[in-house]
Order: C-alpha cells, then sequence, then structure tokens
C-alpha cells in the first residue's frame, strides 16, 4: 500500500483536538478539492512509499501512542491491504480515527474505530459528489465535519437539516457536528454566531472547530 508518510504530532481539529496522535496519511485521493483556485490543504497528497501492514505497524507501535488518525488522500479507497491494517490496529488496541471525505460508505467498522466524515462545501468545488450513504449509518461517537467559507453557510443549514430527517439523527445522540473555517475565506465571528443560530434552531451537537495546526504551525507545514 502506497503510504504518503507516518507521523507523531497533535490531532488538529475534531473531537481528539490537541491531544498527541500517530498519524497515517494513505497516498491517492478520488477528489480534487480546489479553493480560491488553489489544491487541496494536502496537494502532495498522490507522493508516498509503498509498504507492508508489518512496515506500517512497526512504525506506528514505535510511537508508543495509542491513538492512531488514518487520513489522506483518502484512506478508504478500496484496498485489500487497508482492510488488513485495519485488522491489525483492532488487534493491537489502538483507537482509530478514519478520516473520509464524503464518498465512501462507513457501514463497515470495528469495534475500535470512530468516522470523521467531511463534507465537501460549496468552496471545496467537490460539493455534488458527496455520497448519502457515507453519512446514513453515522453513530453518536462520529463526527460530520464541514469547512466553510463565509458563502457556504446556507449549504450547511440545508444538508445539516435534510441529514437531520433522512437519518433520524437525535438532538443529543447523533453524530457530533464541528464546522471549521476555510483558512483565509471565513470570518471567525461570522462562524461563530452561525453555529449559535445552528444549535438553537436545527441540531445542538454542533460546534465551531478551529484547525489549530494551522495555527501552531505554518498552515502547508507537513509532518505535524
Amino acid at each position: 500500500m502506497k503510504i504518503n508518510e507516518i507521523f507523531y504530532s497533535i490531532e488538529g481539529e475534531g473531537k481528539r483536538v490537541g491531544q498527541p496522535c500517530v498519524f497515517i496519511r494513505r497516498s491517492g485521493c478520488n477528489l480534487h478539492c480546489r479553493y480560491d483556485g488553489k489544491d487541496c490543504d494536502t496537494p502532495y497528497r498522490n507522493e508516498g512509499t509503498e509498504m507492508t501492514v508489518d512496515e506500517i505497524m512497526q512504525k506506528v507501535r514505535g510511537f508508543g501512542c495509542y491513538l492512531v488518525t488514518l487520513t489522506g488522500g483518502e484512506p478508504l479507497l478500496p484496498s485489500e491491504e487497508m482492510e488488513d491494517l485495519r485488522d491489525a490496529l483492532y488487534e493491537d488496541n489502538f483507537e482509530v480515527n478514519i478520516e473520509t471525505n464524503g464518498t465512501m460508505s462507513t457501514e463497515d467498522r470495528r469495534m475500535n474505530e470512530f468516522f470523521t466524515v467531511d463534507y465537501k462545501c460549496g468552496c471545496s468545488g467537490e460539493s455534488s459528489k458527496m455520497k448519502p450513504y457515507a453519512f446514513a449509518r453515522l453513530t453518536g461517537i462520529d463526527v460530520v465535519k464541514f469547512v466553510v467559507s463565509d458563502n457556504d453557510f446556507p449549504q450547511v443549514e440545508k444538508v445539516l437539516t435534510d441529514m437531520i430527517d433522512a437519518y433520524e439523527w437525535d438532538m443529543r445522540d447523533g453524530p457530533m457536528v464541528y464546522i471549521s473555517p476555510c483558512y483565509g475565506r471565513c470570518n471567525l465571528n461570522n462562524l461563530a454566531q452561525f453555529v449559535k443560530k445552528l444549535s438553537q434552531e436545527v441540531y445542538e451537537r454542533v460546534a465551531v472547530n478551529l484547525q489549530i495546526h494551522k495555527i501552531i504551525w505554518a498552515p502547508d507545514m507537513r509532518g505535524v
């Protein structure tokens, strides 16, 4: 399996934000997000080195951290090696966050996994490719993520309302929804006011989520 990088850092967003974590970044993606005409925030996503599951696990174990995030690219692109890696992480009792892009099924999960599913908003240019089956099986341990510009607020409100109706998410026990600013394209005060409105009128389990790795380090720095 082609792996872009494996590194130990701080979880920059989501429900484990701020916690030390091992990142396994798989190479390759089925989307091509563009923001203001620029490539996605992982422009090197297709680079990488072929590694066996044993080689990956040896490196992951070496960090001495039980939290793992599978990311990309797109980690859930069909692959027997990825299935074997997920099995190996389960057998070794790692807690695994799978960051996926809203086009892949989340029906299959191990007991040690939760999903962070990124609904691509209009600012990404890939909103039309979002698939209902990526969100339909999410539970209270999972996360839905929106990265937004100031222009995406109406879309987020409609999408979230439709999801609640379609999947019967409970206002208290459905997946947590995190809304992050698209770097340089979202006024944070406007975002905070929007999230307050959503919490009162649409869905209680919603929160502003800043990408702290882009605050601690340079926004385009790798391996952090």
